[in-house]
């Protein structure tokens, strides 16, 4: 989490993630839930669930909010160490975490209020169950159905049924190339009862959903999902070429990207995906996961980002083709990858301390401190809506309300202290009168637009 210091929720709709559980713990929303905003959530509550727990446990939003992908990261590391040291020992567990760890997605993934990084550990349990039966060549059995059942619900509770775009098409690929491995059809047998199965709650809660609010189904179902399939002028989000995500993916894994390209290009990878079924099937998933995600118009980076840990072990998987490699000794490779933890550990403390030196934690303290002003003084307070989402959730409060509602309230002492951004300052003062400026923040990356806690002047 040190990636993310300060932390704040002002970029990357965290604010929308965060609101999910805040609203459940303050207005005891638990299957339904709102933005900061007040449209309707568009993820389904798991993640929203965890720090709702973790906060019980802990008392501190902070952490309840950055532990559920905190944990997750943890539990993938767990997961390739586990399996580097069952393919080649030390060596190879070591070139799996370093691979998954150290890169510009995982650093900063793993430090956002965001489903990405849960999502991503169910999808790589629910994957990994199938590579680690392939690489045991034991039988797949209803047990292991069930817990596949488990890691598709997880996902689907998290994020609907996203995770078919990265394992479905590499499934279908390895069941063509997979010849007739005895274990081929109970697992395709497998995947479907578990997709099946895992479905029905999800179902359930978008069609209970939809019976409670009228515009969930144009907020969530057609924009938020059919939306990212729009192209032209009227596309709903940002479309980018069908090849967005490679040269991203190749920039932000560095070295790691180069050196798993490196060793799929060698006749000896061909050789050992012909006779290995579960290199085959990393293989599989990892290409299938891109090509599938590469159709889809709308794409942003962290979108794609549930194939890194699939990389990372195919990765360790490929590593005695690399050793094998005429410049690639194993004292090169460690040394590759010693200066690879080096140089991204010197740029996230330039990160980090650039972003203390340029104050991106302002708002959360402007937010703590009107609170803390306000409650001491045994004051009510609100909070115009404004540019950020997230100073909500810093004052604590359960929703925005607007200049009209803001400025009846201040002249009936409804509440005696509001936070107001600069451009709705001057129709505060229109609708309320003279106001008495009582701190101000300026904003973090915009010098012309700042916060301010008023109350009305002379009282």
């Amino acid at each position: 989490m040190v990636r993310g210091l300060p932390w704040n929720l002002d970029e990357f709709d965290q604010a929308k993630q965060a609101y999910t559980s805040f609203e459940m713990v303050e207005r005891c929303e638990w299957w339904f839930q709102h933005t900061p905003r007040g449209d309707s959530a568009t993820k389904p509550p798991l993640v929203g669930w965890m720090s709702a727990g973790f906060y019980r446990a802990s008392g501190s939003w902070d952490v309840a909010w950055r532990l559920p992908s905190l944990l997750a990261s943890l539990a993938i590391l767990g997961l390739l160490w586990k399996s580097g040291m069952e393919i080649g020992g030390l060596a190879t567990a070591f070139l799996a975490t370093a691979a998954f760890a150290w890169n510009i997605l995982t650093l900063r993934i793993a430090t956002l209020v965001r489903t990405d990084m849960v999502l991503t550990a169910f999808i790589f349990a629910a994957g990994w169950l199938i590579w680690r039966r392939l690489q045991r060549g034991e039988k797949w059995t209803w047990s292991d159905t069930g817990w596949l059942t488990f890691f598709f619900t997880c996902a689907t509770m998290t994020k609907g049924p996203i995770y078919h775009a990265f394992l479905l098409p590499g499934l279908g690929a390895w069941l063509w190339l997979a010849g007739n491995l005895p274990e081929r059809k109970k697992i395709g047998m497998g995947y479907l009862v578990a997709s099946l199965i895992s479905l029905l709650p999800f179902l359930l809660w978008t069609w209970l959903r939809m019976q409670q609010d009228s515009a969930f189904y144009n907020q969530v179902v057609v924009k938020e999902f059919l939306g990212r399939f729009t192209t032209g002028p009227n596309a709903v989000h940002n479309n980018q070429t069908w090849y967005f995500y490679l040269p991203h993916l190749l920039t932000k894994t560095l070295p790691w990207g180069l050196l798993l390209i490196l060793a799929l290009a060698q006749r000896e990878a061909r050789e050992l995906l012909r006779k290995h079924s579960a290199t085959l099937w990393l293989v599989c998933w990892l290409v299938g996961g891109i090509l599938a995600m590469s159709l889809v118009p709308a794409k942003r980076v962290d979108r794609i980002f549930p194939i890194i840990p699939v990389a990372a072990l195919t990765l360790a998987s490929l590593l005695p083709i690399l050793r094998e490699g005429k410049w690639l000794s194993p004292r090169v490779l460690t040394a590759i990858g010693v200066l690879t933890i080096a140089g991204y550990t010197s740029y996230t403390a330039i990160l980090v301390r650039n972003g203390y030196h340029d104050g991106l934690g302002r708002l959360v303290e402007f937010g703590k401190s009107a609170r803390r002003f306000c409650e001491d003084k045994g004051w009510n307070y609100a909070l115009i809506e404004g540019r950020d989402e997230g100073l909500l959730l810093y004052m604590g409060q359960p929703e925005f309300v607007s200049v009209k509602t803001a400025a009846t309230e201040l002249k009936k002492d409804g509440v005696t202290a509001v936070v107001v951004d600069s451009k709705n300052l001057p129709r505060l003062t229109e609708r309320a009168g003279p106001l008495e400026v009582l701190l101000k923040a300026d904003h973090p990356t915009d010098a012309n637009y700042s916060y301010f806690l008023v109350k009305l002047g002379g009282r």
